[in-house]
C-alpha cells in the first residue's frame, strides 16, 4: 500500500515499486482506490467543471460519504480487498493455475496467486492501514512517501492553474493549493475524513515521492534487504 500526501508523483512511485518486484519474479496488480470506490453509489454531485480542484474536492466528499453511509471509515479498504479477491479469482481461473489448484490438497491456493503483489494507491486513514494489517498481517506492507511542501506547493499549483479559467489570479489559486493541503493531511473532527497524519507514520519504509532517483535508490534498500 501506499501513503502519501497530495502533491507526489505517486503515478512514478508506483512504477518504481513495480521495478524491484520484477527483479524478484512477482508480477503487479495496481488497484486505484478512487476508481474502486465508484463500485458504490454516494449521493455526491459529479463537478461540472473539470478543474483539478474540483475533481480533487469531488473525489475527497465521494470518499467521505461512502464511509459515513457505510458508517466505516475503512470502508473504502473493504472495497479494494474486495476487488484484489476479484483479481485472484481471475488468474485462479486460468488453465495452468486451475491445474494447480487440482493438484493441490489445500484450500488457500483457490485465495492466494503465487508472486503476485497488489500495489494499493493510497491509504488515507488509519482505520485503513488497522484493516489491512489485520487481514492481510505482514504480507501488507505500507510505503510512505513525502515531499517538500514548497515541491508539492509547485505541483499541485501547476495543475490547478492549467485547469482553472484564465482570470483565476495567483492569489487564488494559492488559496485553493492551501484548502486541498490542509484537508488532504486531516480533516480534523470529521469522523469519515481523510487523516492521512496518522496513518502516515505507520510506513515500514519512507521514500521520497517527488525525485525518481531518490524514490528508486530507497525502495532498492528495502526491497533488497
Amino acid at each position: 500500500g501506499i501513503a502519501g500526501p497530495i502533491g507526489l508523483e505517486i503515478a512514478g512511485l508506483a512504477e518504481e515499486i513495480d521495478r524491484p518486484l520484477s527483479d524478484v519474479g512477482y508480477c503487479s496488480h495496481h488497484v486505484h482506490v478512487t476508481r474502486e470506490m465508484t463500485r458504490l453509489h454516494a449521493e455526491i454531485a459529479k463537478p461540472e467543471k473539470t478543474s483539478f480542484f474540483d475533481l480533487v474536492k469531488y473525489k475527497m466528499d465521494y470518499a467521505n460519504r461512502i464511509c459515513a453511509d457505510y458508517d466505516d471509515p475503512a470502508t473504502l479498504m473493504r472495497i479494494v480487498m474486495n476487488t484484489i479477491s476479484l483479481i485472484r479469482e481471475d488468474a485462479l481461473s486460468t488453465p495452468s493455475r486451475s491445474k494447480q489448484r487440482q493438484e493441490s490438497d489445500s484450500d488457500s491456493i483457490t485465495k492466494v496467486v503465487p508472486k503476485t503483489a497488489y500495489i494499493i494507491r493510497q491509504l488515507k486513514r488509519p482505520d485503513e492501514y488497522d484493516l489491512l494489517k489485520r487481514v492481510y498481517g505482514n504480507q501488507f506492507l505500507l510505503i510512505s512517501a513525502n515531499g517538500g511542501i514548497d515541491q508539492r506547493k509547485a505541483v499541485i499549483a501547476k495543475k490547478i492553474k492549467a485547469s482553472a479559467p484564465m482570470s483565476t489570479s495567483a492569489v487564488e489559486i494559492a488559496n485553493l493549493v492551501e484548502k486541498l493541503m490542509d484537508r488532504d493531511q486531516n480533516e480534523g473532527a470529521e469522523e469519515w475524513g481523510q487523516h492521512l497524519r496518522d496513518t502516515f507514520h505507520h510506513g515500514d519504509v519512507f521514500v521520497d515521492g517527488i525525485d525518481r532517483d531518490r524514490m528508486r535508490s530507497g525502495l532498492q534498500r528495502f526491497f533488497q534487504a
